[in-house]
């Protein structure tokens, strides 16, 4: 019974030590993920600020028709709609992988420190009593 023990102390040694860098790199992941979340909203909030200081703003170079000033309007608009729908797209991709990686961690942290707690409790048992621990002193 003293060696089954033992061999499944060092199985949850084994499973504890692998699982602490996978652990600390789905943590990194996650904060990854997150600051990229970060980075994309700011630069929509950035690409809006832009577009709404340009909005109304002529180029000053040459005089445009109609049709022309127009057609430069569609143009801009068109380009920051797509911008934002690109953006939007990779802020979605980031929320989506952020919260995977949040709940991944969590799952991994759990077992981890399941392990943690059996482990600790083997080997704190794992050692033969030949005897009384302390002498009794008379």
């Amino acid at each position: 019974m003293v060696h089954g023990r033992r061999f499944f102390a060092y199985c949850v040694l084994a499973g504890w030590v692998v699982l602490t860098p996978v652990t600390v790199k789905s943590g990194m992941d996650w904060s990854e993920q997150e600051t990229l979340k970060l980075v994309t909203l700011q630069q929509q909030h950035d690409l809006g600020q832009t577009a709404a200081s340009n909005l109304g703003k002529k180029p000053a170079d040459r005089q445009m028709t109609v049709v022309e000033q127009a057609s430069a309007e569609k143009n801009a608009e068109d380009t920051v709609l797509k911008a934002f729908n690109d953006l939007g797209d990779r802020e979605l991709a980031a929320s989506r992988t952020a919260v995977l990686r949040r709940t991944q961690f969590w799952w991994e942290f759990g077992v981890w420190v399941l392990l943690t707690i059996i482990g600790s409790a083997l080997f704190a048992d794992s050692k033969p009593h030949s005897g009384p621990r302390y002498a009794s002193h008379s």
